[in-house]
């Protein structure tokens, strides 16, 4: 699952540059989050793990699809997520968040 829209932060950082890992979800990805947690518990998804990125997008996104979900699991953060990594991640196993 890629994670939910997010705000530009190049606007408030003093140098005007983009610093990607600072970027937060809007409102609206927050919800539509939320939606696709709220759905994944509908079908019964049922994760044995939730991993992200370090991203702060990708760690919202993860923890709202979590609460979402009703899951009781500890959200697990995973460097090998970045963008440009191969994640290690045994697939089936749960829902990649954030990549």
């Amino acid at each position: 699952m890629r994670h939910g829209d997010y705000e530009d932060a190049s606007a408030a950082h003093p140098t005007g540059k983009e610093i990607s890992t600072q970027k937060v979800l809007t409102a609206a990805g927050r919800r539509a989050c939320a939606k696709a947690g709220r759905v994944l518990h509908e079908l019964g998804v049922h994760p044995q793990h939730i991993v992200s990125s370090p991203l702060i997008r990708a760690r919202q996104t993860a923890q709202i699809v979590a609460e979402a979900l009703q899951w009781q699991g500890t959200l697990a953060v995973s460097d090998s997520l970045e963008s440009g990594a191969t994640p290690n991640t045994p697939r089936n196993e749960g829902i990649v968040v954030g990549i």
